[in-house]
């Protein structure tokens, strides 16, 4: 059975309708991230793995290699998404803006802490915290 974090489908066809790159990146082996992708039907520009970039988070190998397979230079332009503290200095050390979903393990608390740029509930809140207009229903 696949499920995911409500809405990350839906504003992940957002965000792409909206000409924006979209990346999964994570600490598994690049054979389940890949998985993952592919079990949830997720369109998306692609998927990483700091397994097979060959660094860890915090290290912003996967925002760096998002980048530069979307030809995107312009940092300030870049969002890192995550819900626990490794993504968001990851995304600090890359130098991008962080935002922090609570609907992971960790606390509100402990997300704070790490100084996110923005805090949100789930990533289905995105869309509006990006300032993308509504969705035709």
């Amino acid at each position: 059975m696949n499920t995911e974090v409500a809405g990350t489908s839906a504003v992940f066809a957002r965000l792409r309708a909206a000409d924006s790159k979209v990346f999964v990146g994570s600490g598994f082996p690049q054979h389940v991230v890949s998985a993952i992708v592919k079990n949830m039907a997720w369109d998306v520009d692609g998927a990483l793995s700091s397994d097979a970039l060959g660094a860890g988070r915090p290290d912003p190998i996967m925002v760096n290699k998002a980048m530069e397979l979307s030809g995107v230079i312009d940092r300030s332009r870049v969002v890192k998404v995550g819900d626990t503290v490794v993504d968001i200095d990851e995304g600090r050390n890359a130098g991008v803006v962080t935002v922090a979903v609570l609907t992971g393990t960790q606390s509100r608390q402990k997300l704070e802490a790490a100084k996110p740029d923005f805090i949100i509930e789930s990533v289905a809140e995105l869309p509006k915290l990006l300032g993308l207009p509504q969705a035709s229903i």
